[in-house]
């Protein structure tokens, strides 16, 4: 089959109309108006791929050395959540602590944000691709809520009384029992915690606006409310606007299923989200896998849209039992089957930026300069 594509695309005319080259010319990511399942970067239409050891990467310490490598095997597309959970040891937290412990979520840590700075400059100098997710469910329950800024018990800004915020939420955040992603004005219209979101998402915009290689995820692997979702679209597209800039959107729902209803809120919403993420579609294998992928795809022949996966699952000794060459896999499946970015998972739940990625990357990069996708 593939050896019958790669023929296929050889003889599919790949030159962009010289009107349209100079729309794209702004330098802005975006997607291609020539082959609009892709993105133009630069005024070039781009394949993005990528693999790294980490998911918030603007945290890792000698980050330059790993974009250096990435770089070196052909990758131009990272992942970058705004988490500050310490799993690690070196991540810093958002937020000013005072003395007595406590944060003030009116005050600022400048380290976090020089950090987020540094990312962002040395990913536009090396020409790699950053997807933002703003909002990560996982920070914000379990273990991982105790400690948080926002938490009324840990900062001097509210009360629990005041926020609706327990200080405990100990179950999967797919229960979705966290008021924190209630607060939008179509939900429980909480004041007193949505001023601060907004205020952390305004401080975020005035450092990426900037920059014309960053695409903007809402969620990772949500179940919420749609209103959520769309409340935050809607505020960084206001933002950009604003700022007389253009930013290209999307929400990554949790369905394995891309034919379920969450899906249909992207993909029935072209004018809000400027892109799809599926990267739950690699919790499939095999012919379910590439089906899956296929038939969302076809959903999207009349008004074609860049077609993400930032989370490519696989790797041997992993918690979903899935092997490293479920990953390699995974990864061959959506770029032969027309998607615009794939990046290995970090570990231990995917490849990140080992051996086995390298070589595919750089595989696929191979194939590139025969056959241009």
């Amino acid at each position: 089959m593939l050896r019958l594509l790669v023929l296929f695309l050889a003889i599919v005319p790949t030159v962009c109309a010289r009107g349209e080259e100079a729309a794209e010319e702004s330098g802005r990511i975006r997607p291609s108006l020539s082959h609009p399942f892709y993105w133009n970067y630069q005024g070039r239409d781009v394949l993005l791929l990528g693999g790294s050891v980490d998911d918030n990467l603007f945290q890792l310490p000698g980050l330059a050395a790993h974009l250096d490598e990435m770089q070196e095997v052909g990758a131009n597309y990272i992942r970058n959540t705004m988490s500050d959970r310490h799993d690690e040891g070196f991540e810093v937290d958002p937020f000013a602590q005072l003395e007595n412990g406590k944060f003030d979520l009116k005050q600022w840590n400048d380290e976090y944000w020089n950090r987020f700075e540094s990312m962002l400059k040395g990913t536009a100098e090396r020409n790699i691709v950053v997807q933002i997710e703003v909002w990560d469910r996982f920070d914000y329950s379990t273990d991982k809520w105790p400690p948080h800024p926002y938490n009324p018990v840990n900062n001097i800004n509210y009360t629990e009384e005041e926020s609706g915020l327990a200080s405990r939420y100990p179950n999967h955040p797919g229960a979705n029992e966290q008021p924190f992603f209630f607060t939008t004005p179509q939900q429980k219209n909480n004041v007193t915690v949505l001023q601060y979101q907004q205020r952390f998402v305004d401080k975020l915009l005035a450092h990426s606006l900037k920059y014309g290689h960053v695409l903007y995820c809402i969620d990772n692997e949500t179940n919420g409310e749609e209103s959520w979702a769309t409340y935050w679209a809607d505020y960084i597209r206001r933002a950009a606007t604003d700022a007389n800039q253009s930013v290209c959107i999307t929400e990554m729902w949790d369905d394995w299923n891309l034919a379920g209803p969450q899906h249909r809120r992207t993909l029935e919403h072209p004018e809000r989200y400027d892109f799809v993420d599926v990267s739950q579609n690699n919790h499939q294998q095999g012919q379910k896998h590439w089906d899956n992928f296929q038939t969302l795809r076809s959903r999207l022949l009349e008004q074609p849209r860049p077609i993400n996966t930032v989370k490519t699952y696989g790797a041997d000794n992993n918690k979903f039992g899935h092997t490293s060459q479920d990953g390699v896999s995974r990864f061959w499946r959506h770029v032969v089957g027309g998607a615009a970015a794939a990046r290995f998972h970090r570990p231990s739940s995917g490849l990140g930026l080992s051996d086995p990625a390298k070589a595919a990357i750089r595989a696929c990069r191979k194939m590139e300069s025969l056959v241009n996708l």
